[in-house]
């Protein structure tokens, strides 16, 4: 049905663009955790490149499982990211907020896939993973405030003046 494609040359052209960046970005993550490996490494950023490539062709491709595939890649990354790091805000970050903001610009590029109810599920998916992502993010926050620290600043109890009535 043509009511069901985006078949206007701008989407193509930005489906282009933005699922080769995104394949991209993936190929690069695909070299780095090869190499990783190599070095007795996780194989984490290998699988989770391999995952990013194969969503960026599809999405190159205007396929709407591009975004399910996404969505499996940021499942797995904040299964992974938990796993090795604990809920530490600071050792979250690095490995979330990058995938999550990835996610979001997929969402950019979904729309311009065929079949709309596969699309609309794809959406749906990569949207709910990625703020599912930056919930955990945020949730970790309280966590990372209190962690270590004291209940009086450092100094302020000696160096206060006495109070005088």
């Amino acid at each position: 049905m043509a009511a069901d494609k985006v078949t206007g040359l701008p989407a193509r052209i930005w489906a282009a663009v933005a699922g080769g960046f995104i394949a991209l970005i993936g190929a690069v993550l695909l070299a780095g955790g090869g190499y990783l490996i190599a070095l007795g490494g996780s194989p984490y950023y290998l699988l989770a490149g391999a995952g990013v490539t194969a969503s960026g062709v599809m999405l190159v491709r205007r396929r709407p499982a591009a975004g399910l595939v996404y969505a499996a890649v940021l499942a797995a990354t904040l299964a992974w990211a938990i796993w090795e790091s604990g809920f530490v805000f600071w050792s979250l970050a690095p490995r979330l907020v990058a995938p999550a903001v990835l996610g979001l610009f997929v969402l950019l590029v979904i729309p311009t896939a065929s079949k709309a109810i596969l699309k609309g599920y794809s959406a749906i998916a990569v949207a709910l993973m990625s703020v599912s992502t930056l919930a955990v993010l945020g949730a970790s926050i309280p966590e990372t405030l209190v962690m270590g620290q004291a209940s009086v600043p450092a100094g302020t109890v000696s160096a206060a003046p006495a109070a005088s009535a």
